[in-house]
């Protein structure tokens, strides 16, 4: 879905058009009791709120800024996942945060229980 309609001015007919969009979109895909999450600047999607007074929010305060990945009303982060590098290099960094915290700790992982680490093992 393009969404190059949320950098538009809030009194144009794009952006207008574009929230009607935003709204019946994430109403056919997260609503709960016909009210959604809603992503204006003030709400920062914590509050549920019906159809109107999303639209009334969005028109007057705007998107909450940064809000292109529509991940709280229904849209997939498929399309925007980490590169193979960059999350292989994130489980590496997670692994060793790991086991710092159970060294720190003077605990042991019980994934290597039983492993043979050499001839003082």
């Amino acid at each position: 879905m393009d969404k190059g309609w949320m950098k538009a001015s809030r009194s144009s007919i794009e952006y207008n058009i574009g929230v009607n969009k935003f709204i019946d979109f994430a109403l056919s895909t997260s609503a709960s009791d016909n009210r959604i999450l809603c992503p204006c600047k003030t709400c920062g999607n914590r509050y549920w709120l019906g159809e109107h007074e999303v639209r009334e929010h969005l028109i007057c305060d705007g998107f909450l800024a940064g809000y292109t990945s529509w991940i709280h009303h229904g849209e997939s982060m498929l399309n925007s996942k980490p590169s193979d590098a960059s999350s292989s290099h994130c489980e590496e960094h997670n692994d060793d945060m790991d086991q710092m915290l159970l060294d720190g700790l003077g605990m042991y992982d019980i994934r290597t229980l039983g492993t043979n680490d050499g001839p003082n093992s």
